[in-house]
């Protein structure tokens, strides 16, 4: 089995985003999962260890790959993955074709070969504008903003945390779990506010909805604060006074 396609690092670059995407996404809906790229299978770029079920992704960003290039490789890697994950009994699971281009992805999920329809479905992950700004995909912002309090939404607070997370990883990818990658970037990171879903919320330190409360009851006082208590930690920002 070959590693790695023809797309060089800028390949590498988005398979890591995708695997970050299904870090953040996860740690934000409180699920603890485990996350591995180019693992030894067929399907390898992205394995995120559901407990429904794995999810085997190939990440696509030339729009040269499709079903049937390269005398049908793509076809013909599902369709491995299928056979060798039914001969050791692994139900149910999921392979996802990842593809950058939107007009792409809309052909590719046109094409899936009838052997592996019933698993297989394609998925559109956008290359950011620009290039070098991940923060910016729209489904990477939208799982950054659920860590993030209310008032800190905002495009540098999302480049922030998103550059705090991705450099808890390491190259080569190691498996990592959405939860261990949330406490690593805390232990690093303590001034980093976000906020956490209950069971992450278990391993913080110096989080207390009580004394939070009492701020809170002391800022309100203050004319044209504006204040947020969402995931155990107190925002303020200035306001407009009336």
């Amino acid at each position: 089995r070959q590693r790695g396609g023809n797309s060089g690092g800028l390949g590498y670059e988005y398979q890591k985003r995708f695997a970050l995407l299904r870090l953040i996404e996860s740690a934000s809906k409180n699920l603890d999962v485990p996350v591995d790229m180019e693992t030894l299978c067929w399907v390898d770029d992205v394995y995120t260890e559901y407990s429904d079920g794995p999810e085997y992704a190939q990440c696509k960003i030339s729009t040269s790959d499709t079903w049937t290039s390269r005398k049908h490789k793509l076809k013909k890697e599902f369709v491995a993955q299928k056979r060798l994950l039914e001969k050791f009994g692994v139900t149910p699971y999921k392979l996802l074709l990842v593809a950058a281009d939107i007009a792409h992805a809309a052909k590719l999920a046109a094409e899936i070969p009838g052997t592996v329809g019933g698993v297989s479905r394609v998925h559109h992950f956008p290359h950011p504008d620009p290039h070098h700004h991940p923060w910016k995909i729209p489904q990477i912002a939208a799982a950054l903003n659920q860590l993030l309090p209310p008032l800190k939404r905002d495009t540098n607070s999302r480049e922030q945390l998103y550059k705090a997370l991705s450099s808890e990883t390491f190259t080569p990818w190691q498996l990592i779990s959405s939860f261990d990658l949330i406490n690593a970037v805390e232990n690093n990171s303590p001034t980093f506010m976000l906020v956490m879903p209950p069971k992450i919320a278990k391993s913080w330190h110096g989080k207390s909805s009580e004394k939070w409360s009492l701020a809170e009851n002391i800022l309100k006082n203050i004319k044209g604060l504006e204040i947020d208590l969402s995931g155990d930690i107190c925002c303020f920002r200035a306001g407009h006074l009336s």
